[in-house]
């Protein structure tokens, strides 16, 4: 695999959601500051303060922030930072990749790294999720899931989530 991968950087997106415990454990500090509605000043470290503008763009029926990138000074929604940088940029001027991408899935190694790299995806994905019943049917984060696992080739998560879904119908009858 050659090239930065998303996977190993550290982001920050316009609902100021950003990877500090990560950050904090890999000995990074952080600090942002919201100084007026169209940007936000980000400190890496001891570095200079990064100005990153913010934009909202118009959407059917909303509006949705996203940033600007300093680098090419197109939108992004999520701004990376390189495990030894300074700046904050969106992954093309990262030149960044997603590790899927840098797998070849035709040869028995890539199938198997492949396969291996989605269960651990997904096993995240199911350990951050809350609930996943609300009024005796599946939430629709959940039935998402499940999509994912039957993509996958996960079969049996989506057999055993119908046996329960089943169970529970029958359970509710009685």
């Amino acid at each position: 695999m050659q090239g930065p991968l998303v996977e190993d950087c550290y982001y920050i997106t316009p609902a100021y959601d950003v990877d500090f415990d990560r950050m904090r454990k890999m000995g990074i500090n952080i600090e942002y500051h919201i100084e007026a509605e169209d940007y936000i000043l980000v400190t890496v470290g001891n570095n200079e303060p990064q100005r990153i503008e913010t934009e909202d763009v118009e959407l059917s029926f909303t509006f949705r922030t996203c940033f600007r990138c300093p680098g090419c000074d197109k939108h992004a929604y999520k701004l990376y930072l390189l495990p030894n940088g300074k700046e904050f940029k969106c992954r093309t001027c990262h030149k960044l990749r997603y590790t899927l991408t840098a797998i070849n899935k035709k040869t028995p190694h890539g199938k198997m790294l492949y396969a291996m790299n989605r269960m651990d995806k997904l096993s995240k994905q199911r350990e951050k999720m809350g609930t996943i019943l609300y009024n005796g049917k599946y939430t629709r984060k959940f039935q998402s899931f499940l999509r994912q696992c039957d993509r996958a080739g996960y079969t049996k998560a989506v057999e055993d989530a119908e046996r329960l879904m089943a169970a529970l119908k029958n359970f509710q009858r009685a």
